[in-house]
């Protein structure tokens, strides 16, 4: 009799239109370093008193499951969960190619001629990539946007007449109140039809990890309604492959890391790990042995930094209680990459290693994301293609 292997396990999900209902349609295979879905069942023994001492009953009185998904990160593969993650939508994918495009220094802007770029799908905040231009790919932040002109920042543009085929793109998430939720799906594939499916999980706790020398790693922590066992898929149809794309590194893919929209140039780190959480509990209700919903609370961000220690500007930030901006991002071999951006922040943490024989000195530093009174969001992920 074959025992189940790690190894030949497929996971795949699907997208909810209500939350808990697994829509008919084809899961897609997902690329994942670990999947663990857990059936949480409470019980209570029964209090009856007995003259023989013995128990009379165990009854099933709470029921919950929860899923726990690592990955390695991908351009957009895991777009899906990161939404969930935020409660946010991701915006429509603006890209746009042309010749009439050209760039000035004077107000650091992209421009076109034929006031084709997007106020609705372009919005202050949103990060852009711009590719063709002779002084070669550049990567910025939207600070105003008009059909005809793209202001940035984060990045220094040169001017340069049109003429050349420039392309622009990009698309972002942003944190919201949007509920999404996933059926998931384990197949063990080197046993007989034996699926395991856990139903209504949404994203309640993201972790997206960069350390020198290490992939760019994560963790979704999902919550949902129950976990089941079966003899055959929830899917519908076959399978969606899973993505092909390539997997971001932090020791070759990191770009430049931004505090108030400068470049630390003189800083370097060793890691810098998101953390977000949306504090999500679970609805139990009097007739249903599973949660009836699940209600978000407060989105939590934050940002574990670690860096050599170079100045105490950092430090002096965290003492002072003064407000940032940090963004940071990585990019695969294609050339696609995510940015990870937290447009106003203050260090809840901050401290360095001291000296020690033989040992660099190294700060470590805590970003807690708060409302942007400018940009009206707390954490924002964007996916520029290549």
């Amino acid at each position: 009799m074959a025992q189940a292997q790690g190894n030949l396990v497929s996971t795949k999900y699907v997208a909810e239109v209500t939350p808990g209902i697994t829509p008919a349609a084809a899961l897609t295979i997902i690329n994942a370093t670990t999947a663990k879905p857990t059936l949480n069942i409470s019980t209570t023994t029964s209090q009856t008193i007995r003259s023989d001492r013995m128990i009379t009953d165990l009854v099933n009185t709470a029921g919950s499951s929860t899923f726990d998904l690592g990955f390695e990160l991908r351009a957009t593969e895991y777009l899906p969960f990161i939404e969930s993650a935020l409660g946010g939508t991701t915006s429509t994918l603006f890209t746009l190619t042309a010749t009439d495009i050209s760039a000035s220094s004077v107000d650091n802007s992209i421009n076109s001629v034929a006031a084709a770029f997007s106020t609705a799908n372009i919005l202050p905040g949103h990060w852009l990539k711009v590719t063709g231009l002779a002084q070669g790919t550049k990567i910025g932040k939207v600070v105003s946007v008009t059909t005809a002109k793209v202001v940035l920042s984060h990045v220094a543009l040169t001017t340069e007449a049109a003429g050349a085929s420039v392309s622009v793109k990009g698309r972002s998430v942003r944190n919201a109140s949007v509920k999404k939720t996933f059926s998931i799906e384990q197949e063990y594939t080197d046993l007989t039809t034996t699926f395991q499916s856990s139903v209504g999980q949404i994203v309640n706790t993201m972790a997206l990890n960069a350390a020198s020398g290490s992939i760019v790693a994560g963790t979704f922590g999902l919550m949902g309604r129950t976990t089941a066992f079966g003899t055959a898929t929830i899917g519908t149809g076959a399978d969606v492959a899973a993505s092909s794309e390539g997997i971001m590194s932090a020791a070759a893919n990191v770009g430049t890391v931004y505090v108030d929209g400068a470049a630390l140039s003189t800083t370097f780190f060793k890691s810098a790990n998101l953390s977000t959480t949306n504090n999500a509990r679970n609805l139990d209700a009097i007739g249903n042995l599973y949660p009836v919903d699940i209600n978000l609370g407060s989105i939590n961000a934050t940002v574990a930094l670690q860096a050599y220690f170079a100045d105490t500007a950092q430090l002096v930030k965290f003492v002072n209680g003064t407000t940032f901006s940090l963004a940071y991002y990585f990019t695969d071999a294609s050339g696609a990459a995510v940015v990870v951006d937290l447009p106003y922040c203050k260090y809840s943490a901050g401290s360095d290693s001291g000296a020690a024989l033989n040992a660099d000195i190294l700060v470590d530093l805590t970003a807690t994301a708060l409302r942007s009174p400018t940009l009206g969001y707390q954490v924002q992920i964007s996916f520029l293609p290549a």
